[in-house]
């Protein structure tokens, strides 16, 4: 069996779905794909069932004809899961900066919209910066280390 991970470089949904139709193309037996931007998704992934490919999404969905269903949790219904450790690493007070990879995929807007929520029952918890990363990992460890404490 042979395993093939491709992808777009950056986080570009019609750049995505032009990948989709080139395994579509090269005859893939399957496709396992977490949508960037789900509506970009829709064309390329029926093109891919209406060539017999099962199509498998996993951590952001589309509305398509897919058959197999999502693997993964609700971005959005997430919320309690992501903001209880860290409440219970801070107790229910303190300052909070989010990290977000690429802004362009919807599922980052929904996690953090959902993890602000999640915090909404703990009103002495702050979210004082979300600081978008484009999922370089230096980038995340400069906003980190260079945190001074001086921001609200």
């Amino acid at each position: 069996m042979e395993v093939l991970y491709v992808g777009p470089v950056d986080s570009d949904g019609a750049e995505q779905a032009r990948v989709v139709d080139d395994v579509v193309a090269r005859g893939v037996d399957g496709i396992a794909i977490s949508c960037d931007d789900p509506t970009a998704c829709i064309d390329p992934i029926n093109r891919a069932v209406a060539a017999g490919i099962p199509v498998m999404t996993w951590d952001s969905d589309s509305p398509t004809e897919c058959p197999l269903h999502l693997y993964g949790i609700g971005q959005y219904q997430g919320r309690p899961r992501w903001s209880q450790p860290v409440v219970q690493a801070m107790g229910n007070e303190g300052k909070v900066a989010i990290l977000t990879g690429v802004p362009r995929r919807t599922k980052h807007g929904t996690r953090i919209t959902g993890f602000r929520e999640g915090l909404g029952a703990y009103p002495n918890i702050r979210v004082i910066a979300t600081v978008v990363t484009n999922d370089d990992i230096n980038l995340g460890v400069q906003a980190v280390e260079g945190y001074d404490g001086s921001s609200p």
